[in-house]
C-alpha cells in the first residue's frame, strides 16, 4: 500500500510539473522554445511511465494491452516512458541551457541600456531643477539690488543659492581691500561667527591659505584634506574647531582681470572636485 501511495505522489509530482512547465514557457522568448518543448516532452513521458507503474498494482487492469501487467506495458514503462522521457530531458536541457544563458545575456544588456537612460534622465532632471534654482536665486540677487539692498544681503542670498544647488558645500566670500593686500569679510551666511572673524583681514600670498593663494596668483586653489596641506599650516586648528576639512577658493576677477576677492567653498569632509563639477 505504501508503494502505491508513493508512486501516486511521485505521478501527482511529475503532472505538476508538467503542467508548471507548459503554462511558463508559453511566455518564454522564441529562442528558447525549442529546449523547452523537449523538457516538456521528457516529463510527460516520464509522468506516462508513472502512470503505467501505478497500474501494475491492479490485476483488474491486466486485460488491456497498454495499462495492466503486460509485456507491452513494461516496454512502454521502462523503455518509451522512463528511458525516453530522461533522454528528452537531456537533448532539452542541452539545447535550453545555452540559450538561457544568451537570453541572461541580453536582458542584462538591456537592463544596462535601461539603467543608462534612467541615469540620463535622473541627470537631465537634476541640471533643470540647478537651472531653475540658480535663475531664482539671481533674480532674487536683482530684487535686492534694485531695492537699494546692502552688497552683503546681495553676495549671502548668492551664496545661499549655490548651497542649495550642492547642499555639502558651505559658501564664503572675501572682498580685496583698497590697498589690495587684505581679505575682508563679504558675507559667509553658513560658518560660523569666530571662524569669519578670525580670517577677515587675512593677508594674501602664495601659502596663505586657499584664499590667500588664489587673491595672490589669480587662479583658482584645490586643498582637498586642509589637515595635511602646506598652505594651511597656519590656520588647521581654526578649520578644526568649525570642523572643516576642505576648501577651494576661486579668486573673483573684473572685466580687465584685476582680483576683486575670492569666493571659497569649504567642505566638512576631505574632497576634491568631480569631473561634473568642473571647478576651474
Amino acid at each position: 500500500m505504501t508503494d502505491i501511495i508513493l508512486e501516486v505522489i511521485r505521478a501527482l509530482v511529475l503532472l505538476g510539473i508538467v503542467l508548471f512547465l507548459w503554462n511558463a514557457g508559453r511566455g518564454q522568448f522564441k529562442q528558447s522554445r525549442q529546449g523547452w518543448r523537449f523538457i516538456v516532452g521528457g516529463f510527460g513521458l516520464l509522468l506516462f511511465g508513472s502512470v503505467l507503474d501505478i497500474s501494475d498494482n491492479f490485476d483488474s487492469l491486466n486485460k488491456f494491452v497498454i495499462i495492466g501487467d503486460t509485456e507491452v506495458e513494461a516496454f512502454l514503462e521502462k523503455f518509451v516512458g522512463f528511458l525516453g522521457g530522461f533522454f528528452f530531458l537531456a537533448i532539452g536541457l542541452i539545447r535550453w541551457i545555452p540559450r538561457v544563458q544568451n537570453l541572461s545575456d541580453l536582458v542584462e544588456d538591456r537592463t544596462i541600456r535601461l539603467q543608462e537612460t534612467n541615469g540620463s534622465l535622473v541627470a537631465e532632471v537634476a541640471q533643470r531643477k540647478r537651472s531653475e534654482t540658480l535663475q531664482r536665486g539671481k533674480n532674487q540677487a536683482l530684487e535686492l539690488l534694485a531695492t537699494n539692498g546692502s552688497l552683503e544681503e546681495v553676495l549671502t542670498q548668492l551664496i545661499v543659492t549655490a548651497e542649495e544647488i550642492s547642499p555639502s558645500m558651505l559658501g564664503s566670500v572675501l572682498l580685496l581691500d583698497k590697498g589690495g593686500k587684505h581679505l575682508l569679510h563679504g558675507a559667509a551666511p553658513s560658518l560660523p561667527d569666530f571662524y569669519n572673524e578670525a580670517i577677515h583681514g587675512l593677508e594674501i600670498g602664495y601659502g596663505l591659505g586657499s584664499c590667500g593663494t588664489a587673491a595672490e596668483t589669480g587662479q583658482a586653489v584645490i586643498v582637498k584634506d586642509i589637515k595635511t596641506h602646506p598652505y594651511w599650516v597656519d590656520y588647521q586648528s581654526l578649520a578644526a574647531k568649525a570642523d572643516l576639512k576642505a576648501c577651494w577658493s576661486q579668486p573673483i576677477l573684473s572685466s580687465d582681470a584685476k582680483v576683486l576677492g575670492t569666493f571659497a567653498m569649504y567642505y566638512q569632509e576631505s574632497r576634491e572636485p568631480t569631473q561634473e563639477e568642473s571647478f576651474a
